[in-house]
């Protein structure tokens, strides 16, 4: 799994769905393997059910669940490598899109566990 550096803000300019409320602290890693990590930074928003869908390139949701909390990760690994977007909702109404891409990567669950760790360490700097 390869994380990244830098982290996408929402984009809420980008999709008009999203505008319905201000800024929320929400960030993701963009290229991902195996998992997509989520890092919710508002407290309260963190304590709150969240509901998310991924949808492929032909604008079919391909995932969809719900989680709470400061840091989600996702197994993302049925997935076929190429380009997604995630969408976040917050009690019906869509408060996050991200683009992501997934590319297919061998790579041990020690080296996923250590990328998660410096993206946690990364992230409370």
């Amino acid at each position: 799994m390869i994380l990244k550096e830098t982290i996408k803000p929402m984009l809420y300019l980008a999709n008009p769905q999203c505008m319905s409320k201000p800024l929320i602290s929400i960030s993701i890693s963009d290229m991902v393997s195996d998992f997509l990590f989520i890092q919710v930074k508002d407290e309260k928003l963190s304590l709150n059910l969240l509901e998310y869908h991924i949808i492929n390139e032909e604008h079919q949701v391909v995932r969809k669940g719900q989680f709470r909390g400061e840091i989600v990760q996702l197994r993302i690994t049925h997935l076929p490598q190429g380009s997604f977007e995630l969408k976040i909702f917050e009690q019906g109404i869509c408060v996050a899109s991200f683009n992501f891409n997934k590319k297919i990567i061998d790579q041990s669950s020690e080296n996923i566990e250590s990328d998660l760790l410096k993206w946690k360490k990364k992230k409370t700097d």
